[in-house]
């Protein structure tokens, strides 16, 4: 159940939690709704996705460590006999903000792994970064950066 609505400020930041309830808004999905099922999965980026931009925005580095950990969030439908897996995102959602039912800002989707689970209906899990982790990255890698809500966002 959302315990919030369209207008609700977002307020703050809080963390991924297994077996807690999600939600986002894609462009292509429009609002779906999932549970982070505790799995963490380990994305081991190939040379090219280890690319970033300097601070100076004019040379490239590398990142050394390829591998970073990622949330799973998945979506269950009743119907089929029971109650079955089904998609969370589609292809463009990237970029989308998760939201947990107060309505902190909890991750971040960036990508979906497609799999079929027991049924006939293929299901997109979103595949979701936290957002403290986000932060951390952020100012970590950014000498005084920081990165917060402004006063003004509002879903």
């Amino acid at each position: 159940m959302l315990l919030f609505g369209e207008g609700f400020p977002l307020l703050e930041f809080g963390p991924l939690k297994p077996g807690k309830w999600y939600c986002k808004t894609g462009r292509t999905s429009d609002v779906t709704g999932g549970t982070c099922n505790g799995v963490l999965t380990y994305c081991n980026w190939a040379a090219a996705g280890r690319q970033h931009w300097k601070e100076d925005g004019l040379e490239r580095a590398m990142i050394e460590d390829g591998v970073t950990e990622e949330w799973i969030i998945t979506t269950e439908k009743d119907g089929h006999g029971g109650v079955y897996q089904s998609t969370f995102c589609l292809d463009g959602d990237s970029g989308s903000g998760i939201l947990d039912d107060y309505g902190f800002v909890s991750g971040l989707l960036y990508a979906g792994a497609m799999s079929l689970c027991g049924h006939r209906e293929k299901q997109m899990l979103g595949i979701c970064s936290d957002i403290l982790d986000i932060r951390r990255w952020i100012e970590e890698r950014i000498p005084g950066a920081v990165l917060d809500l402004p006063d003004s966002c509002q879903i």
